[in-house]
């Protein structure tokens, strides 16, 4: 069988390649080494199979001879497609984030004319012909020096704070809850989408659910801090209404959560652990500030460590029962240090990451 001259070969002409498109999906061993040895030969078609191996392996494709009028309105609704991706993908990260999402190659507009057209293909979800794309999953990480706010597709604004991550993916839409996975700190405010009096979901997109290593904060609209470090997760309730759930031992137990409420869920024990607190004092590092009221020394230790990586020893173990209430730039840290050591008359050494309390 005579083998055709690929390299005179374009995007179209592989895609509608049966051998090629054998090779995508039902790869050998001869045909994998046939192909690596095309693609060494010939770098500059290198781009243009790849898009075209992601194109068989996400689309349907039938040959299929179009009349012109067709193919006009498979045009406008590839064009409408395309316009409505471009718009979602620049919603996605929000001005005031410099995180960048790197989601598989954008393929243009050009190509969308091209796989309905030029080539006579019908791509195909259920009985409506038109091009599709896989859910794109989105990483904002933070670094111990950042904090970053993004705003997710329904609207809803998320501030992630240092060392943190927020994962998502985009194909949120009126059949599933909207999910978000949070390690680290974040504060929500979170979209409502049910009816102004609901106290329940009526619809799966209703419900807003960010998930934790050990529980799950379930919303309708409502803001709130969750904080998972020191191998606990904790939630603190602005306004609205909150459901917790966790899983323990195969049984699920949950709560209702009211503003002013701080929950922890800690692994060894059963349960929700609640106190009530004022909120403020909990999310105020979004403004840059270092909030304490009656916090206990052990509790600004934590802090410390977890908003700039320190490590800090407290050899005065009867300290870190002792209380303590300020508010200080959170770009100052060693302005906490002096006020400490003012405050108890103890000896605060640093030296770089390393912070001893005598």
């Amino acid at each position: 069988m005579d083998i055709p001259d690929y390299s005179e070969y374009g995007f179209e002409d592989f895609l509608m390649d049966a051998d090629f498109r054998t090779w995508v999906t039902q790869p050998t061993p001869d045909t994998d080494a046939f192909w690596r040895r095309f693609v060494a030969t010939h770098p500059e078609l290198r781009k243009t199979i790849s898009e075209a191996i992601w194109a068989v392996e996400h689309l349907t494709i039938q040959p299929y001879r179009l009349s012109a009028g067709s193919q006009e309105r498979i045009w406008q609704r590839l064009d409408a497609t395309y316009d409505r991706v471009i718009a979602e993908r620049s919603a996605l990260v929000d001005d005031e984030s410099d995180s960048v999402v790197r989601p598989m190659p954008m393929l243009g507009r050009t190509w969308f004319r091209v796989a309905a057209s030029l080539t006579g293909a019908l791509l195909m979800a259920g009985a409506v012909w038109y091009t599709t794309r896989p859910p794109v999953q989105h990483t904002i990480q933070t670094a111990l020096t950042e904090m970053k706010r993004v705003t997710l597709p329904d609207g809803s604004v998320v501030t992630l704070n240092r060392n943190s991550s927020l994962t998502y993916t985009d194909n949120w839409n009126e059949d599933r809850p909207r999910e978000v996975w949070v390690d680290g700190e974040a504060f929500f405010a979170v979209q409502r989408h049910a009816a102004t009096n609901a106290t329940q979901p009526t619809r799966p997109s209703d419900a807003f659910i960010v998930h934790t290593n050990m529980m799950n904060v379930e919303v309708l609209g409502t803001k709130f801090d969750v904080n998972t470090r020191r191998g606990k997760a904790r939630v603190v309730l602005n306004e609205g209404k909150v459901k917790l759930t966790r899983q323990r031992e195969g049984v699920e137990e949950s709560m209702m959560m009211r503003p002013g409420d701080l929950v922890d869920v800690i692994p060894a024990k059963e349960g929700f652990v609640k106190r009530r607190v004022k909120a403020d004092n909990y999310d105020a590092w979004k403004s840059g500030q270092l909030q304490f009221d009656q916090t206990t020394i052990a509790e600004i230790i934590d802090v410390l460590e977890d908003t700039y990586g320190w490590q800090v020893t407290l050899n005065a173990p009867k300290l870190g029962k002792q209380t303590f209430s300020a508010t200080v730039p959170a770009s100052q840290p060693d302005l906490l240090l002096a006020l400490l050591t003012e405050s108890f008359g103890v000896k605060i050494r640093r030296h770089g990451n390393t912070v001893t309390i005598d």
